[in-house]
């Protein structure tokens, strides 16, 4: 039985695992926060830029239809776009 608490006493420790991101072809050494922060958005969404980590802009734009006055549109109650009643002259109506 000692023979077996020698053997695990000359087992040699275990390497520390050491968070790695591989951002535009290069792989990087970084802190476990930096890790967390580039896994949960995606390594794509990162660029290199003077050997720092950086967040690529948001380029997306969003476009949504609003109510605009027209010769024809609809009619609604108390001006609420969830209640129209009908179509009429002078109403309102959907654009982008």
């Amino acid at each position: 039985m000692s023979e077996i608490f020698k053997a695990l006493a000359n087992l040699p420790s275990p390497k520390a695992n050491i968070p790695m991101i591989e951002i535009q072809g290069k792989k990087i050494e970084v802190s476990l926060e930096v890790f967390k922060e580039v896994t949960m958005h995606g390594p794509e969404n990162y660029e290199l830029v003077d050997g720092k980590i950086t967040r690529k802009p948001d380029i997306r734009t969003y476009k949504y239809a609003y109510l605009q006055k027209a010769d024809e549109g609809y009619d609604l109650i108390d001006g609420d776009m969830f209640w129209p009643v009908g179509i009429c002259e002078g109403g309102v109506k959907w654009t982008r």
